[in-house]
């Protein structure tokens, strides 16, 4: 795979053989490469496939803005969701909301800023299972 944009230290855009624009991240993936170099497929953590180019936008953006830290920790959290349910619950673009939500959160948390769902009861009630 081709490197067509570096995004941060630990997010790319590459080609792959197809020809298909990726989003690619892992740990210092990006870091010292430039357009036109390959991606270290030993450093690939996770490949995102999306059609949509405003989507794709979006997540390139998003990615850009949010410590890794915190997308690994998302991605994980999904991973780990999806395997608790027979239907495929979650889909990549739930990454980029989910990403940011979780990102601010534990940044309201650093700075000592406590938020209590007022809703919890409610989303138990309406959401048994999940």
């Amino acid at each position: 795979m081709k490197i067509i944009k570096v995004i941060n230290n630990n997010t790319v855009c590459a080609l792959d053989k197809k020809g298909k624009e990726q989003i690619i991240s892992g740990k210092g993936i990006g870091f010292g490469k430039k357009r036109g170099d390959e991606v270290d497929s030993a450093q690939i953590q996770k490949i995102y496939m999306i059609a949509d180019s405003a989507l794709r936008k979006r997540m390139v953006e998003c990615l850009a803005e949010i410590p890794y830290e915190h997308i690994r920790l998302t991605s994980d959290l999904v991973d780990h969701i999806s395997e608790q349910f027979s239907q495929e619950v979650l889909k990549e673009s739930l990454m980029i909301s989910l990403s940011d939500h979780i990102s601010f959160a534990i940044e309201r948390q650093k700075q000592g800023i406590n938020f209590a769902n007022p809703l919890m009861d409610s989303i138990h009630d309406c959401f048994p299972e999940e």
